[in-house]
């Protein structure tokens, strides 16, 4: 009965949940990962360069420890400043003024930077928006003004040691380092496609012979699975194995996939009811749409080849929590 009255209560209550879940319906698009050998490439890409990758992080993180170390013994409390303008030491940095005449006096206050090296989290937080190169110059010339702790910036201070320091970092951080990720990403990639094309330790000319016989082959598939549907002497399962495995299917799927993913990306709060109303029910017509193309891919390959793809039993999660939402919203 706890079910019962809780199915039965409303998304304010206990399958709220199920409407967030929808959601999820936006990411069917992946789904195509699987269809598509360059993205599935892309992927398997990413994911075997993970070790690599974790290794020129350590590399990357260690020399940032060392720049974040070095920032630390040039500019630790350098880049403090007092409020007022008028004053550049610390110790006369007391009392009130006005920054603007007409109004109330404010009390003057020693202040830091948003962005200092008084510690290495400092820094290294400091390095980091260094490294993206966003604003990175109002942070080295503020290190070049800087002098010591109990001083304020005063021009060109610190000439000599910040801007060797910030165009080293830079040089290491943003151009070499970077490069050697791009290299690892690019080497991975190379490698795998050489293995899924099976032409590693082919020549040019016969990379190119190879090719030619598989556009020959892609023309006229013989699969596994095609033969297992021929064997099966059903018309209607040979029928919805072509649909399923044809091109068109496929950029209908993803066109619907694309729609869905819109429709749910422009509800908002401050659109009228009609217009999410409309974009709900678009919304919900493209489920129905996954509900008829979940049916032909299990008419075509059965539960159990269907179930055996981890790409299929995340179509059908999706399609399970369309249902369940169309449901909630029936009760």
């Amino acid at each position: 009965s706890l079910a019962i009255e809780a199915f039965s209560s409303g998304p304010e209550n206990g399958l709220a949940f199920i409407s967030a879940l929808r959601v999820g319906r936006a990411l069917r698009p992946l789904r195509m990962i699987a269809r598509f050998t360059g993205m599935r490439l892309v992927v398997n890409c990413l994911l075997q360069a993970m070790p690599s990758v974790v290794n020129l992080l350590l590399v990357m993180f260690l020399a940032w420890l060392v720049f974040a170390i070095l920032g630390v013994q040039l500019f630790k409390g350098a880049l403090y400043s007092c409020t007022d303008p008028s004053v550049n030491l610390r110790a006369l940095c007391v009392g009130t003024w006005s920054p603007d005449p007409s109004g109330p006096p404010e009390p003057r206050r020693w202040v830091n930077s948003p962005f200092s090296f008084d510690h290495v989290g400092e820094a290294m937080l400091t390095l980091y928006v260094v490294a993206t190169l966003e604003g990175w110059l109002d942070i080295m010339w503020r290190c070049v003004d800087s002098q010591d702790a109990d001083t304020g910036p005063v021009p060109n201070a610190s000439l000599n040691t910040a801007v060797p320091y910030f165009l080293a970092f830079i040089c290491v951080s943003s151009f070499f380092l970077l490069s050697l990720f791009t290299g690892v990403i690019y080497d991975k990639f190379y490698e795998l496609q050489q293995q899924m094309l099976g032409t590693s330790a082919l020549t040019t000319e016969q990379r190119h012979w190879l090719a030619v016989q598989f556009a020959t082959l892609r023309r006229h598939p013989g699969t596994s699975a095609a033969a297992a549907v021929q064997a099966s002497g059903s018309r209607l399962r040979r029928r919805a194995y072509e649909v399923v495995r044809s091109q068109t299917y496929l950029a209908f799927v993803l066109a619907a996939s694309v729609v869905n993913a819109l429709a749910l990306a422009l509800v908002n709060h401050q659109a009228s009811v009609e217009s999410n109303r409309a974009l709900t029910n678009v919304a919900r017509a493209c489920g129905l749409v996954f509900l008829c193309t979940l049916a032909f891919q299990l008419a075509a390959l059965r539960w159990r080849a269907f179930i055996a793809d981890p790409w299929n039993r995340f179509d059908l999660a999706l399609v399970v929590v369309n249902v369940a939402e169309a449901a909630q919203m029936w009760v």
